[in-house]
């Protein structure tokens, strides 16, 4: 007889997944398997990836940072990976333990048209309801970005644009992203 899947994955189901070149999380109990990122996806995270290190060696902070893919366990049906992620240095030895246990300070979404539900409703949601401080959505097609602080359980957009506007994170003492540049 067929052993039956079960209907919401936790950690330890996970984390038994094979490496098949996909990417996989659990969006509130449900297995979602992703593809490969586009090229075009990869070289924007690269390129964020690359100032937001500058920041960090330029600012003397000790916070962590990391790009998917990389496991975030918000909760027993929550694992996640975000494109990009930080966790401040005072919270990182409670939270950064092989993976991350717990709600990073900062997570951001790369998307195109074809997964923008998933990461503009569905993700926005349950990082709002595990408590991620700032959330940072970039529209590849639109080449925007928007930055949203986490206030009494709801995000706020409080930094958007494209081309040349210059946006600031809450964050990132410091930080400022203008989006042409990573585009």
């Amino acid at each position: 007889m067929a052993k039956a899947e079960p209907k919401f994955y936790t950690w330890e189901q996970y984390a038994k997944l094979p490496e098949d070149g996909f990417r996989y999380e659990v969006l509130e109990g449900y297995l979602v398997r992703e593809p490969a990122p586009s090229f075009g996806h990869q070289r924007v995270s690269w390129v964020l990836t690359s100032m937001l290190e500058n920041w960090r060696q330029r600012t003397g902070d000790r916070g962590e940072f990391a790009h998917a893919p990389a496991d975030v366990e918000l909760g027993k049906y929550a694992i996640v990976q975000p494109d990009l992620l930080y966790v401040s240095a005072e919270r990182a030895p409670q939270l950064i333990s092989g993976h991350v246990r717990g709600a990073p300070d900062l997570a951001v979404e790369i998307y195109n048209r074809a997964d923008a539900a998933r990461d503009t409703v569905t993700k926005l949601q349950m990082y709002a309801k595990y408590g991620i401080r700032e959330y940072w959505l970039i529209d590849l097609e639109q080449k925007s970005v928007m930055m949203l602080e986490l206030s009494d359980g709801i995000y706020r957009a409080f930094a958007q644009g494209e081309g040349e506007d210059v946006l600031e994170s809450r964050v990132l003492p410091g930080f400022t992203l203008t989006p042409a540049r990573i585009f």
